[in-house]
């Protein structure tokens, strides 16, 4: 099952988010330093102020991805996609590509076009993105620095009024 995250889930939201921060730190612009000393409020307010979808499996929540919107008027027309994680157990299942498209249908009925930033190398998210209609745009050189080490990103966007 897919669902939009409420902030009554923020316990929910809290575990697998740092949960990803940990494993995966050179897939996420946060880190799980900054974000486990962040207040029960902020947890809950995340949930508010953005819209975070997850997927279940008998009631557990395995996986997320979310969007965020920006405030600025020149800036409405688009949203970027985040937080897009599958536990590794229940990777290869076509969650990921489920809880996409869920995502993408509900922008649809926001903004104009979503944006997202993928690690160079992570070869399955690049081509779940693709699948999905999402175009590479770019590449930011040293977007991400986790220890010493820099990660390249590839920049894309999926046009969501061009269908």
């Amino acid at each position: 099952m897919i669902r939009q995250l409420t902030s009554e889930d923020w316990l929910l939201w809290k575990a697998i988010r740092l949960e990803a921060l940990e494993k995966v730190p050179e897939a996420f612009g946060s880190s799980f330093e900054e974000e486990i000393s962040r207040s029960d409020e902020s947890w809950q307010d995340s949930l508010k102020n953005s819209d975070v979808f997850g997927v279940f499996q008998g009631g557990e929540l395995v996986g997320t991805a979310g969007i965020f919107y920006h405030q600025q008027v020149k800036l409405q027309h688009k949203a970027g996609l985040f937080g897009v994680y599958i536990k590794s157990r229940c990777r290869g299942l076509g969650l990921a590509n489920k809880l996409i498209a869920k995502v993408i249908e509900h922008a649809d009925t926001k903004v104009l076009q979503l944006y997202c930033a993928v690690v160079v190398g992570n070869t399955s998210a690049l081509q779940l993105y693709q699948h999905h209609g999402f175009v590479q745009i770019g590449i930011e050189p040293r977007a991400l620095k986790v220890s010493e080490q820099f990660y390249d990103e590839i920049l894309m966007v999926r046009q969501l009024d061009e269908k």
